[in-house]
């Protein structure tokens, strides 16, 4: 049998811990190149006539969705859409106009999941590819 020297064992060790360390750093690169690939399949944006939002009023049980500058919002969490109203404001609507007066403005939606945009407008594509990074980085 072989006796190993304590430098021998320590060597071994090190080119041990080398292999290791090189395998995890290895797997950390490749994981999020792996993720990237998979971020760049575009999702199907679900595209709303102002007929099909309308559906989406919170009333009878169902989702509550506003539009802002043609992006769709699920609001069907927050306390202040109770059955589709929020002071003035209904549900299921293109409430551009109403939140640019609004005094909290447009800010309050980013915290709400987008789920869509509104079709019939010009800049369509635009909006799906925006909300297609948006929804990737969330």
């Amino acid at each position: 049998m072989l006796k190993q020297s304590p430098n021998g064992m320590k060597r071994i060790l090190a080119i041990l811990l080398g292999v290791i360390f090189v395998v995890s750093v290895t797997s950390v690169i490749v994981s999020p190149a792996t993720e990237m690939h998979n971020v760049t399949k575009t999702p199907k944006i679900k595209e709303f006539t102002l007929e099909e939002l309308a559906k989406y009023n919170g009333k009878n049980g169902k989702a509550i969705y506003v539009a802002y500058r043609s992006i769709v919002y699920d609001v069907s969490k927050s306390d202040l859409w109770k059955n589709g109203d929020h002071r003035r404001h209904s549900a299921g609507k293109d409430l551009t106009e109403e939140i640019s007066k609004a005094a909290h403005g447009p800010g309050v939606l980013t915290g709400f999941p987008v789920v869509g945009a509104l079709k019939n407008d010009s800049n369509i594509n635009f909006i799906t590819q925006v909300i297609t990074r948006i929804t990737h980085i969330v």
